[in-house]
């Protein structure tokens, strides 16, 4: 057999398998166990006679077909994923040779197991895990660079997903899912006759004309009791500051802390003037929220997760609202945080080859890719194609636009170590009026550089 029937053949047995993956991805939407595991083995089955086109989306060869057994390939994945990656197992097996064997397993439990047993030759080949733990497991040489992935696959996919998992500019995981970027929910019923806002400007007139002395401008959280620097951070990115130094090529390096800089506390100094003005209410996360369900606020700036309580509100309260970007800070468009999940593979497996066009030729296509979103809908999807395909969805759009717009969470190791509570400290104290920016960035600036041993 030729290496282009090869493709093709590969080509259409996954999308047999995804075509039955759809049909079973109800089955598979519940929360991750709660603890243990259930692994499953595919194998390979005949030949369907179907008659569906092979889509023309895979961007590198498969591995060539072996004829020897070969030991199974052990993948590690979350509840939502397992039915998706067990639809194209045969097809796989078919392909290379190789089985899949697929151990269901708790998100929270994968990170500490991996780190404890791929050190000793055990654990996962494959394994799926989120983006912030790229750092961690580098520094501890638990996973292999996908260094060769080809440019044409990489291209499919949101840069910031990619970069998330990017250390000292090497790739370490390939993205499915992206999720916590940051946006606008608008109460359209509040400004009916009015243009949507693109600038700060813009806002805070509509706010001005449209809102009575019992309404708010922008329900932020982080005020109050509720220390919160991930939902303020837009306001120091649109500056171009950053809790570290940050290359979207390389990622992040936590050689000193950067909350400090003139940029971040330009940033700060931006939502200080807000709050001023009487644009930011001191509200925490649950009165923010409560203050947008009630139609009391015309605008709350938080993630898609917010989504449910958004459209409770509106239907309890009587109004309708969409979701927009969040607005220009003096010419500068803000970056919000995102997350992603990806695969990871093991540095001590003794099946790289196989792991390599698992991840590279079946995980990495739109097809895998629409039915690993289909599973978990919660989140949105990293690659490009399925997020288009899901467009028609405004609130999906919107956020889709936040995240490919985003910057990744720092995936350094350096994070923990109580980092989050020293910068989320500082832009309380800001956020309450009890400090200037520069003066309470300065410290904490101190304080993040002592815990990173800069």
């Amino acid at each position: 057999m030729s290496e282009e029937d090869l493709l093709l053949r590969s080509r259409y047995r996954l999308l047999v398998g995804l075509v039955l993956a759809v049909a079973l991805i109800a089955a598979a939407c519940s929360d991750d166990d709660p603890g243990g595991e259930t692994t499953t083995t595919a194998s390979a089955s005949p030949d369907s006679t179907a008659t569906t086109a092979a889509p023309g989306t895979t961007t590198t060869t498969p591995a060539t077909t072996t004829t020897s057994a070969a030991p199974a390939l052990v993948v590690w994945a979350e509840s939502s994923a397992v039915t998706a990656i067990e639809a194209i197992a045969p097809a796989f097996e078919a392909d290379t040779g190789v089985a899949i064997e697929v151990v269901r397993k708790n998100l929270n439990n994968i990170r500490d197991e991996a780190m404890q047993l791929i050190p000793t030759g055990e654990g996962p080949d494959v394994f799926i895990g989120a983006h912030d733990w790229s750092g961690s497991m580098v520094e501890a040489e638990i996973v292999a660079p996908l260094s060769d992935l080809p440019a044409g696959t990489a291209s499919g996919f949101f840069d910031p997903s990619l970069t998330a998992f990017t250390v000292d500019g090497s790739l370490y995981g390939l993205p499915f899912q992206a999720n916590d970027g940051l946006a606008m929910y608008m109460n359209t019923t509040l400004a009916a006759t009015s243009a949507i806002p693109t600038t700060f400007e813009e806002l805070t007139a509509l706010c001005d004309s449209v809102l009575g002395s019992d309404q708010e401008c922008l329900a932020l959280p982080g005020g109050g009791a509720g220390a919160d620097a991930y939902s303020m951070f837009p306001f120091q990115s649109a500056f171009g500051g950053s809790i570290f130094t940050f290359d979207p090529a390389m990622g992040y390096t936590a050689d000193t802390a950067g909350i400090d800089e003139p940029e971040s506390i330009l940033g700060a100094d931006f939502l200080a003037g807000l709050v001023e003005a009487g644009y930011i209410p001191s509200y925490n996360y649950v009165s923010a929220q409560e203050a947008f369900k009630q139609g009391d606020a015309l605008f709350w700036m938080t993630g898609p997760w917010a989504r449910s309580e958004a459209e409770t509100g509106a239907a309890e309260s009587g109004f309708e609202f969409q979701v927009i970007p969040i607005p220009t800070m003096d010419g500068n468009t803000p970056r919000s945080f995102l997350a992603a999940q990806g695969f990871y593979i093991s540095s001590q497996t003794q099946s790289h080859q196989a792991a390599k066009t698992f991840v590279y030729d079946y995980m990495a296509t739109p097809e895998v890719q629409q039915a690993l979103y289909q599973a978990d809908q919660q989140d949105f999807p990293a690659n490009k194609a399925v997020a288009e395909a899901v467009s028609a969805d405004p609130v999906i759009a919107a956020f889709t636009a936040a995240i490919a717009n985003g910057q990744p969470t720092p995936n350094v190791p350096q994070m923990n170590g109580h980092i989050w509570d020293s910068w989320g400290a500082a832009m309380l104290r800001i956020r309450n009026g009890e400090s200037d920016p520069a003066t309470a960035l300065t410290a904490a600036g101190r304080e993040i550089d002592e815990l990173i041993g800069a």
